[in-house]
């Protein structure tokens, strides 16, 4: 006869219990981790932006929302700046990631100035931008909450950082 004793089946049931407490962890990203990917592809991406914009020799504009990122080019054709939705392919409208969210640090909440703009001759206006999760609000307060956002220095010369 084949059976099996409460031991034998308390052993199978504690090493099921380790690898589902191991694996479990691996299969949902965290908040912190999702907020550090966004921040590492925003931080590409205004790279990108900032490259695009030196080597084609026209103005290429980033405007944040809350649903994502639209590409301006100023209209070659009005002599007043005027920005308009990019038409290259490359910049199309991209949305934010697992509800993530970005804020330009300083901006005036009508939206007006919510916008990095960068000039073909590699200069532009100092920004920040602050990446978080969509649900968390204001300034955090406690430490945990801290590592729930992330920080997009960007100066003058077009330098870009990610602060710790």
């Amino acid at each position: 006869m084949l059976g099996f004793t409460l031991v034998e089946i308390l052993v199978v049931v504690v090493i099921a219990g380790i690898a589902i407490a191991i694996a479990v962890p691996n299969l949902f990203v965290s908040d912190e981790e999702r907020v550090r990917q966004e921040a590492q592809r925003l931080m590409l991406l205004v790279e990108q932006v900032r490259d695009r914009a030196a080597f084609s020799g026209y103005p290429i504009a980033m405007r944040m929302s809350d649903e994502g990122i639209v590409f301006m080019e100023r209209d070659p054709t009005s002599v007043a700046p005027k920005w308009q939705p990019a038409q290259s392919r490359e910049l199309s409208p991209r949305a934010w990631r697992d509800g993530v969210a970005v804020e330009l640090v300083g901006a005036d909440p009508a939206g007006a100035a919510s916008q990095v703009a960068f000039l073909p001759a590699g200069v532009g206006a100092p920004f920040r931008l602050r990446v978080f999760m969509a649900g968390a609000s204001g300034s955090p307060a406690t430490t945990s909450g801290a590592k729930r956002e992330r920080i997009i220095e960007g100066d003058a010369l077009g330098n870009v950082r990610m602060l710790p």
